[in-house]
Formats: structure tokens, C-alpha cells, sequence
């Protein structure tokens, strides 16, 4: 009886050491191909600037980060802001993922930022959390490409 469950503890845990590796969603593929993944479950914006402005009204939950995605085209710079009817809202331009992968960040409630290579930008909008509690609520966005 020993022997079949020693048998059969090597069997289960070769089987287990052969299984092939989890391949990530987060790979390094989809950056290398212009498609930039947010985290699972987050929200993400497609965001429409060919005419250089976009202005949006979003409401985010408490500890929820929102993604902005928007296309450069000729654009080669940004900015945008944040604003809010409660004036203690923890809120903040937190990242910047550029096509190529670099980032950048994290930034406040105002972003001025160059648009270096051409291609399919992320903006992260979340919480500070140095500066306070989760927040939710309602959020006024601008979003203005320059040449």
C-alpha cells in the first residue's frame, strides 16, 4: 500500500513539473506589436482625437483606475487635465505607456508631456496613494494634441 502511494505521489508530481509554463497576458509581444494590454478587469477608453481635443465626463470607483487610449497620429505633444466638483478628490494623471513601452509618470492633475514616437498611448487615471484615501466619483477630462 506504501509503495502504490509512493508510485503515485511521483507520478502526480512529474506530471505537474512536465505541464508546460503559463504564458503571461502582460507579454512583451503585445507592446512589440503596438497593442498595449491594460490589467485585467480594468476599464479602458478609446478616446477619439483626430481633431486634436477630445473632452469627457467619466465616473470612476473608489481604488478603480481608468485607461485612456488614444492613436498620436501626427500629434507630437499632450495635454490634459482633471477636474472635479469635489475639490478633496484624490485624483491624478498616474502613468504614461508610450508604443514602444517605455512609461513615464506619475504625474498630478494637470499632464504636459512630448509624444515621441507615433503609435497608440495609455493614460492610467487613478488614485494618489500617498495623498489619501480611495476616491470615487465624477471626473471632468480634457485631452488636447498639439503639433
Amino acid at each position: 500500500m506504501k509503495k502504490l502511494l509512493s508510485a503515485s505521489m511521483v507520478c502526480l508530481l512529474l506530471a505537474a513539473c512536465s505541464a508546460p509554463p503559463q504564458q503571461s497576458a502582460d507579454s512583451s509581444a503585445d507592446v512589440a506589436d503596438g497593442r498595449i494590454p491594460a490589467p485585467p478587469g480594468s476599464e479602458v477608453i478609446i478616446l477619439d482625437v483626430s481633431n486634436g481635443a477630445t473632452r469627457l465626463k467619466i465616473r470612476k470607483k473608489e481604488g478603480q483606475s481608468v485607461y485612456l487610449k488614444f492613436s498620436s497620429g501626427d500629434y507630437t505633444r499632450l495635454a490634459g487635465s482633471l477636474s472635479s466638483t469635489d475639490s478633496s478628490a484624490n485624483i491624478r494623471f498616474s502613468q504614461m505607456t508610450m508604443p514602444n513601452g517605455e512609461m513615464d509618470g506619475p504625474f498630478g492633475r494637470e499632464i504636459s508631456h512630448d509624444l515621441p514616437v507615433r503609435g497608440d498611448y495609455l493614460l492610467r487615471i487613478s488614485e494618489s496613494l500617498m495623498a489619501g484615501d480611495p476616491w470615487g466619483g465624477e471626473v471632468d477630462i480634457t485631452i488636447i494634441l498639439t503639433r
